[in-house]
């Protein structure tokens, strides 16, 4: 009756005749269709990008996605295990450039956009085979016959789906947002602002992809001196820790109820020559005391007093004669530099001024991160370069104009995909109003259950309570296309947004199918740049209006899976399955997702849920969740091929077995940091599967020499699971 058992066994080659009877037998398409027609557990599998292999935190996750779906089958359920495939963004484009050799989106242009794009996509599936191969042999049971994948037209169509949504809702017109804004009253609306710019990849980013690469740096910064015209020897002084920005300098701000102090040099000394008259906040004065040396005070004034003042720009290539002008704004302050603060279009204050104030928008470093060529000895030179805040102190220097200089520890962002320095960079993009339905998405949160609970109210509702509007656009080429079209004509305002796309096609000047027919897929295709030679008549002017260049940020893309992984509502039947599928019962990823992919999915599905007036428990398209942490080597370092820590999952599995791995995640808590060593998978085996095996080897030798049956009335339903298991 009783198989004899293998003394010395092989776990990895008894996994593998395991999974072969499992695919044999066809074992997890059978629990699916021995279910349908039961309860739904609902349970969402957050897209892996597929340009890059899987690693052992990957495993862990895996493990924890088959546990619960696995166990709820077991109980009757019905359990719909989806695979699903991040195609788009950044990553990709990345990989592209590093392989062809592109440095810059001038070189891409130079490649040619389509032969890009088409390498982009050339990439995508690279290593789907061994994310398919990684989750087979983990024992995991996941469709992946018919994945959701966010690069296609069915997915492509939920985008616009969401967007048009939003851009069909309208704040009421006394919200304070709107109040002196020239800004749409809709969800989804453009505007220009001050954003995180990575120059490399000439792009913005948004704050939560900001907030992964933040680095701490030590730069030289300045205080300048800038001559106020009419007056000999009278200096304004203000401080900045970003020298490149003080080439496109257009005024310079105080505070209004800010005292501030003339102080005439009585000494040659650091901050100038004796003679030298110096205005400064009078708060300010003991810190600059080491630079200033023996001084006499001329004067107080408050800072609305000093608003009006004229001022002479720090190089002649500057002269305006609509600039350099001193301005009084509350948000200055006195807790550090002078309590002065140079303007220029490199920050959210300083752009929100320049245009109160109608100064003019300069801007002589480029979105390439180079000095533009009118600006004098600095043109052609890149804004982080070696050496160029020295050569910017000296050259003040030697000219009278430098106060003081230090060394300054900040914290300083990076971009998160290519490390590049970031700049704040005034660029358009269209906004989905986050910020004003911000409450609404803390009543979400609140109907979540978090493993850990304090990431609700700690981590996650923190970022919930500072969320900003989130720009849902790139600047770049291989993502999902903005279904926007706008008027180009002079003072034509004409826009129309479309939510699918049979809505374009009856709504094209041109026959779509065929001008979005992609012979080398052989099908229509709705990225760019087949996309971008769709033109739509305007309905006010009817003059041709062009597609807005934008594609979405694949965040975005990643975060509507719960509708995009159906095609909702485009595809046939996709309104159907989605009312069984909605909300989640479960979804399961690792800590830094709450940025992320848990962030993203709560953003769109609170905004999907108010469009379509579902109840409040429904705002959330997820109800529990667990916030694993990060998986560190044995030493407690993250891993990183860098530091060659890295563990292959696959040579793991076949030296010592996937069982024993997945046991080494499911014995603490995954929301707990977890050392990881191939010792600590040893130990699973020793402690566990070993004795495990010993146990049913002695069973199965005594049970067949006694002739033991159990008996029929007695019933053991986890020793019959155990049994069968490795009788098999």
């Amino acid at each position: 009756m009783y198989k004899p058992v293998e003394k010395n066994v092989s776990f990895p080659a008894l996994e593998e005749r395991l999974l072969k009877f499992w695919e044999d037998k066809e074992i997890f398409r059978k629990t699916d269709l021995e279910r349908q027609g039961n309860p739904e557990f609902v349970f969402y599998d957050g897209p892996p990008g597929t340009n890059g292999v899987p690693h052992i935190g990957h495993m862990m996750q895996s493990a924890l996605k088959d546990l619960w779906p696995r166990y709820k089958t077991m109980n009757g359920f019905h359990v719909i295990r989806k695979a699903g495939w991040d195609t788009h963004g950044l990553p990709i484009e990345l990989t592209a450039e590093k392989e062809l050799k592109l440095k810059s989106k001038r070189d891409i242009q130079a490649f040619g956009e389509e032969k890009y794009i088409d390498y982009c996509r050339s990439t995508v599936f690279r290593y789907k085979d061994r994310w398919e191969e990684a989750i087979r042999r983990v024992g995991r049971f996941l469709d992946m016959s018919d994945p959701y994948m966010t690069l296609t037209n069915d997915y492509i169509q939920s985008d616009w789906y969401l967007l048009k949504l939003a851009w069909e809702m309208k704040l009421d017109p006394d919200r304070p947002e709107l109040q002196g804004k020239e800004v749409s009253p809709r969800w989804l609306y453009k505007d220009y602002r001050i954003m995180p710019y990575c120059c490399r990849c000439g792009t913005t980013l948004s704050n939560f992809e900001v907030a992964e690469g933040y680095k701490d740096v030590v730069d030289m910064t300045l205080t300048a001196k800038f001559p106020v015209k009419g007056e000999a020897n009278l200096f304004i002084a203000a401080w900045t820790t970003t020298t490149w920005t003080l080439l496109s300098n257009v005024a310079l701000a105080v505070g209004p109820d800010v005292d501030y102090a003339a102080v005439k040099l009585l000494e040659d000394c650091t901050a100038g020559m004796a003679g030298d008259t110096v205005i400064l906040a009078k708060e300010r004065l003991e810190a600059y005391q080491d630079a200033l040396g023996k001084y006499e005070t001329v004067w107080f004034k408050k800072g609305r007093d000093l608003a009006g003042m004229t001022y002479e720009p720090l190089w002649d290539w500057q002269k305006d004669s609509k600039a350099h002008r001193v301005i009084a704004d509350e948000y200055v302050t006195t807790e550090d530099g002078t309590g002065v603060v140079h303007l220029a279009l490199y920050g959210e204050d300083d752009f929100r001024i320049i245009r109160r104030e109608g100064f003019p928008l300069v801007q002589n470093v480029n979105d390439h991160g180079y000095c533009e060529a009118n600006a004098g000895q600095y043109a052609g030179r890149y804004f982080k370069e070696a050496e160029f805040d020295i050569d910017v102190l000296k050259d003040l220097h030697a000219r009278g104009l430098l106060l003081a200089k230090q060394k300054h520890e900040h914290s300083y962002p990076f971009c998160y995909r290519c490390d590049a320095h970031l700049m704040y960079f005034a660029r358009p993009g269209w906004f989905i109003r986050t910020a004003s339905y911000r409450q609404e998405m803390l009543t979400a949160n609140s109907h979540i259950n978090w493993q850990p609970g304090h990431i609700k109210a700690g981590r996650f509702g923190n970022w919930l309570e500072n969320t900003i509007d989130w720009n849902v656009t790139r600047e770049r080429y291989w993502g999902s296309p903005l279904p926007l079209w706008t008027c180009d004509e002079p003072g034509c305002k004409g826009e129309i947004c479309f939510g699918n796309y049979e809505e374009l096609k009856a709504a094209a000047e041109q026959n779509t199918d065929e001008a979005l027919f992609n012979e080398k897929i052989g099908h229509v295709d709705l990225h760019k740049p087949l996309i971008d030679r769709v033109t739509v008549p305007c309905p006010d002017c009817g003059k041709s209006m062009t597609r807005e260049n934008f594609v979405l940020d694949s965040w975005f893309n990643a975060g509507l899976m719960f509708i995009g992984q159906w095609g909702y509502p485009a595809t046939p039947g996709s309104k159907e399955i989605f009312a069984r599928q909605y909300p989640a019962d479960f979804i399961c990823e690792a800590i830094d997702q709450t940025r992320g992919w848990f962030y993203t999915l709560v953003a769109t599905s609170t905004l999907f849920a108010l469009g379509n007036k579902l109840p409040e428990d429904q705002w959330s398209c997820y109800k529990n969740v667990i916030c694993t942490d990060l998986v560190l080597d044995d030493e407690g370092h993250k891993m990183s091929k860098s530091k060659g820590n890295v563990i292959n999952p696959m040579g793991l599995f076949d030296e010592i077995g996937a069982d024993a791995t997945r046991w080494s995640f499911y014995v603490t808590n995954p929301w707990n940091v977890r050392r990881f060593s191939t010792d600590y998978v040893k130990e699973s085996v020793r402690d566990v599967l070993l004795p495990l095996w010993n146990a049913y080897s002695f069973f199965v030798t005594y049970a067949g020499v006694d002739g033991w049956k159990p008996s029929p009335t007695t019933s053991f339903p986890s020793a019959h699971w155990i049994v069968g298991f490795w009788a098999n």
